[in-house]
This record gives structure tokens, sequence and C-alpha cells, in this order.
């Protein structure tokens, strides 16, 4: 794994999420430097659709496992979409949870485990995995304690861009929010919103290491996003001649963005940047 690239690939690709930087670049290489950590590093990103939580996700299977890098494939990275279950059987959910996880780990005991659409997985399934994040220090003659967890939920998304946009009208930078601000914020909705994590153990047991807050993006941040799309996906080297300034404000005008009054915040985030460029570029 590439820990000084992962930290570079955070600052340089990931726009307005000053928390998620922070918490990641803390927590991720503290653990993967641990030798014998007491539990499974256990992170759940929270925030509405298009602020980074997938695209952060990629960037540390990519920094932790080369393969994954250079195939975007990896046996040692599991990530588990919970709109893929086709049964409302909660036994049969929780075993074909624990299976892929046991997989896993059993091949790679430094594996990332990526479950992503949390809020829409039944209640109580997610409680599954409560040994393998606990602190227990084998299982099965399977360590789980080297291994990352990763949520990826809407859920407190709400609750987030609220508190950013309170801080906004007070007259503050949203850089200036603290994990102190929104962290509580975001485990009570995970906790008591309907979805993966509702009244669940891990939650209770305090076995999430950090609710990670991704806040609602501001149309400069979704002008790096199209200069960053343009780069590495449409061979411009320099976005700023070619196509121009002109042309990265036209496609940032395309997107949605509220409150009505402000219109501070992209609807969907970075999210539909892509299709918006290559639209234009056609045109």
């Amino acid at each position: 794994y590439e820990l000084p690239l992962l930290e570079h690939s955070l600052n340089t690709q990931l726009h307005g999420q000053h928390l998620a930087k922070h918490v990641i670049n803390k927590l991720v290489p503290k653990h993967m430097k641990d030798a014998a950590p007491k539990k499974a590093l256990v992170l759940s990103f929270h925030g509405w659709t298009g602020g980074g939580k997938t695209f952060v996700s990629e960037i540390l299977a990519k920094n932790l496992f080369r393969r994954y890098d250079e195939t975007g494939k990896s046996n040692f990275v599991r990530r588990m979409s919970c709109t893929e279950f086709n049964t409302n059987d909660k036994y049969l959910m929780a075993q074909w949870i624990r299976g892929n996880v046991t997989n896993a780990v059993k091949k790679c005991d430094r594996s990332l485990i990526i479950f992503d659409e949390m809020e829409v997985l039944v209640p109580g399934v997610i409680d599954a995995i409560k040994p393998f994040i606990d602190y227990s220090p084998v299982i099965d003659s399977i360590d789980y304690r080297k291994s990352i967890f990763i949520f990826l939920s809407n859920t407190g998304g709400t609750a987030i861009t609220k508190a950013t946009y309170e801080y906004h009208l007070s007259g503050r930078e949203r850089t200036d929010l603290t994990m102190k601000d929104l962290e509580p914020l975001i485990s009570s909705g995970a906790y008591n919103e309907e979805g993966g994590l509702y009244k669940s153990d891990i939650i209770e047991k305090n076995l999430i290491d950090a609710f990670v807050p991704f806040l609602p993006l501001e149309k400069k941040h979704i002008k790096l996003c199209i200069y960053d799309y343009l780069i590495l996906h449409c061979n411009k080297s320099t976005p700023l001649v070619d196509p121009g300034e002109e042309f990265i404000r036209k496609v940032s005008d395309e997107l949605e963005y509220f409150p009505p009054d402000t219109k501070l915040y992209s609807k969907t985030g970075c999210k539909r940047v892509g299709n918006k460029v290559d639209v234009e570029m056609e045109v």
C-alpha cells in the first residue's frame, strides 16, 4: 500500500471535504501501520449524493491495493451494494454478508470491506458483522482486526446540510466546521433514521470509529470537479485555456443548485459533472 500517495490523492482530488480528508488521513495510515490493532477500523461516510463518499472509497482501494489501482479489481477489496439483496429474509441477508466478509478477510487480513447504500439495508442486518468489528482477537481462526470497514449512507445528509448552511449564514467559513460540530448530528441521524444503521448494536456499542461528514458542494467545488474531469477523461492538459474558463462556468451553470434564494449548493454534488461535460464537448 502507498500511504503517502493516499494523502496526496485525497488532498488533490477531493474537493470541499476538509473533514473527510482530515479524518481519513489520520485514521487510515495509523491503522495500516499498526502491526497489532485492537479492532478493525470502521468508518461511516454520510452525506447527500455526489459529495464524494463513493469517490473516496475508490481512492482508498486504489492506494491500499496496487492491483485494484491497475485493474479496478482486487480479491482484497469487497464492495457490497445493499441494493444487491434479492430477498427480504434478514437471516439470509445476514448470512450472505458474513460469508462475504469472512471470505475476504481469510484471503487477506488487511482487506477493505465497503457497504454501499446503507440507507436501503433492512435494519438489524448489519449487526451480523458485529463480532468482526468488535474487540475480538480471533474468530474461527480468522483475525479481523487489521481490516477496514466502510459504510456509505445518505442518512444524516439533511442535518449536515442544515448545519453547514447555518454556519454559512452566520458568516463563518465552512473550513472552520469541526467534527465536534457535526459528528453528534450524524451518529444520531444514523441511529434514528430509517436505514441500515437504525437502532443498531454496532452504534450502541460504539464500534464505529468515526462518522465522517461529506458536506454539500458549492459551485466553486463543482468547477474544480469539471477541471479534473477535463484532464482525466478529455485529454485536456490546460482546461483553463482549452476549453477555457467560460466552458467550465457554462457546465457548472447546467447543474441545479439550492436553496432557491442563494443557490449555494449543488443538488447532485459532482455526480453529473461527467455527463454534462461530455454533452457540452459534443455541441
